[in-house]
This record gives structure tokens, sequence and C-alpha cells, in this order.
């Protein structure tokens, strides 16, 4: 089975990008159409879940998001190292998979807090105000500083 090029799987050639940049870039297309080829020898379980990290005559190297996907993945060595020496014309010396860290919790977003004398400035602000909805409101708002 040949290889799906970039240009298949949807990637377009960015402009105005040189050196270090452009390397990094076709590297990652490279990646991702050797991903595409190997998880296409996989059963269907199997072909979501991991990247690719590395793939050249010396090492494949897979990253897995979990430890069952991993051990799965292992048993699958066989396919993988095959399927890799058909994207690179050469059979992979070492393959290794490796578990990805889990994914950090989001730290929780700490609210801006109103101070006392903003607070006294919307209270001010209210007093005269005819628009019943905008008074409360702001009203709320100045009774936050309070909590």
């Amino acid at each position: 089975m040949k290889a799906k090029t970039a240009a298949e799987h949807g990637f377009r050639r960015p402009l105005a990008v040189s050196g270090t940049a452009r390397g990094l870039i076709e590297q990652a297309r490279r990646l991702e159409a050797a991903r595409s080829a190997l998880a296409d020898r996989l059963p269907t379980e199997l072909r979501e879940g991991w990247q690719l990290a590395r793939l050249d005559a010396d090492t494949l190297v897979i990253v897995a998001d979990s430890a069952g996907r991993a051990t799965r993945l292992r048993y699958a060595r066989s396919a993988l190292l095959s399927a890799a020496q058909g994207c690179i014309g050469a059979r992979p010396r070492a393959f290794s998979v490796k578990l990805a860290p889990p994914p950090r919790a989001p730290r929780p977003v700490e609210r801006a807090r109103l101070t006392p004398a903003a607070a006294a400035c919307l209270r001010q602000a209210v007093a005269g105000m005819e628009d019943e909805r905008l008074r409360q409101a702001l009203l709320r708002l100045a009774r936050r500083a309070e909590e």
C-alpha cells in the first residue's frame, strides 16, 4: 500500500516559510503521511490515540495516549515495522512505544476582584439613573465587592 502524500491529506504548502521552520513543517508532513500509512495496517480500534514520534532506518517510535493502547500497539509490532518499511524503504532496527504524560488539568481562572472604591463609584453612578434594569445590574456588580 502506497503512503498518502501531504497533498492527499489536504495539507497546503505554507507561503514564505524558509529555513528551520520549513524543515520542521516538512518533517511534520512526512510523519503524518507515515502515521496514516501505519494506521491503515492496524485494526480499527488502534487507528487513533497515538502519534508517530520518529521514523527512520534506525528507529520507529510511537507515543500512545494510554497504557492499554501502548500494550496493544506493542503486540502489533510486526505489522507496524512492515508498514514502516513500505514508507521509508528500510525496516527500522528498533521499535518502541512510549506513553504520553497525562494531560494537565487546566488551572482555574481567577476572577478579577472589584475593589471597595470601585463599588462605591458604581453606587454613586446609579444614584441618578433612570434606567431601572441598568441600575439593578450595576448594584449587583457593586455587591460583588462585598463577597
